[in-house]
């Protein structure tokens, strides 16, 4: 197993394909720690090894086994149902080495307001705060936290204070949300 071949180089990606959904950024990473290692243990030319590597990821780009943008669609619609604020996703697409023009397409369809106070209410659920909780939120500090911990995920004051302030889910959809 001393010369990486493009057939090695294949097989390993469609393993991981079979497993895993990845970005191209992630699948290039999972493919150079492969070959790193093959190199290290039984030598080899790594810049030959990291071409053979873009040829495969172009291969399977045309295959459409690769492909940020739905890659990028699912996480949104993911991470937004976890009641991820706009931004947390953001930041999770960038770590993913996501494109900055994919994530933008991606993330346009939840960036409306009535979709961030969706996901604000999703965490609040999740967390026990406002109407989910068993006690209320008349204990100011007990207030400031909620509201502190909501926007450390990063939602904004407005949708936190009428979440914690609102005695009952139905309250939480009675208006128009503005940021």
């Amino acid at each position: 197993m001393s010369k990486i071949t493009p057939e090695m180089i294949g097989n390993y990606g469609l393993r991981y394909l079979n497993r895993y959904a990845p970005s191209i950024s992630q699948y290039r990473q999972v493919l150079l720690r492969k070959v790193d290692r093959i190199i290290k243990e039984h030598g080899g030319n790594k810049e030959e090894a990291r071409q053979l590597i873009e040829e495969e990821i172009e291969k399977r780009i045309a295959q459409k086994a690769l492909d940020d943008s739905e890659y990028a669609r699912v996480w949104v619609d993911h991470l937004h149902e976890k009641g991820k604020s706009k931004f947390a996703i953001i930041q999770k697409l960038k770590q993913k080495g996501i494109d900055q023009r994919i994530i933008s397409q991606a993330i346009s369809k939840v960036s409306s307001s009535n979709k961030e106070m969706q996901a604000a209410i999703s965490y609040a659920k999740k967390r026990r705060f406002g109407p989910f909780g068993n006690s209320t939120a008349k204990n100011s500090k007990l207030r400031q936290k909620q509201i502190a911990a909501m926007m450390r995920t990063g939602h904004c004051y407005a949708h936190a204070r009428k979440i914690i302030d609102a005695q009952e889910e139905s309250e939480l959809w009675d208006t128009e949300y503005d940021e």
